[in-house]
């Protein structure tokens, strides 16, 4: 397996819950006018650039890849068990920092320094897989409005904006249709409107398994 992966917490929460089904990667290729989105028998893509050229790039994954979720997580070197409103948080000797309350850190456990960063997870440590389902190519202004909630935007009834998304817990970027929503949500990945200079993405569809 070897591939994993870093959300942030909602949007881990959103992908264990089956709501997030879909992620956008940048395609880092210069000057491309035109993407032919069909995979050769090799799993490469054919662009057409803005001079006439032809070339082929291939994505890091493609369908039947299995990628791990990543998340903080900590170890118990003493192998005792942290109550929390009675229960109990710990699988085997490694404590997973999403486990325990939100919106509040002093309900995180206390005893550790730190947590380690999720980007520092290594595969055996991982409780959550998925497995990805389908590949294309898109220019990321096309997203559609399903397309959007399988990106993890929601609708909200109470708020004079229609569509939310949240990026952190109990922040929240707010739109008037699905696609404003999700491409504040982009943005605030990536940098100041890249939804509206980024042009090609990886669009990568998958399931929790």
């Amino acid at each position: 397996m070897g591939n994993g992966i870093v959300l942030s917490e909602p949007m881990f929460r959103a992908v264990i819950k089956g709501r997030k089904t879909q992620i956008r990667i940048p395609i880092m290729s210069k000057d491309v006018d035109t993407f032919m989105n069909k995979f050769d028998e090799c799993g490469y893509v054919e662009l057409l650039s803005y001079t006439g050229h032809y070339e082929k790039l291939q994505p890091r994954f493609k369908a039947g890849d299995v990628m791990y979720l990543k998340e903080p997580f900590a170890f118990d070197f003493d192998n005792k068990y942290i109550e929390k409103e009675n229960q109990h948080f710990c699988n085997g000797n490694i404590l997973y920092k999403y486990d325990y309350f939100l919106f509040n850190d002093s309900y995180r456990p206390i005893i550790f320094e730190e947590w380690i960063e999720p980007c520092f997870m290594p595969e055996r440590y991982a409780r959550y897989l998925t497995q990805i389902e389908n590949v294309r190519c898109e220019n990321v202004c096309d997203i559609s409005d399903s397309d959007c909630f399988s990106e993890g935007v929601l609708s909200c009834v109470n708020n004079i904006l229609n569509y939310e998304v949240e990026i952190d817990n109990g922040i929240f970027l707010y739109g008037e249709s699905p696609q404003i929503a999700f491409a504040k949500y982009f943005n605030s990945i990536f940098w100041e409107k890249a939804f509206e200079q980024m042009q090609w993405v990886w669009v990568y569809t998958f399931k929790c398994i």
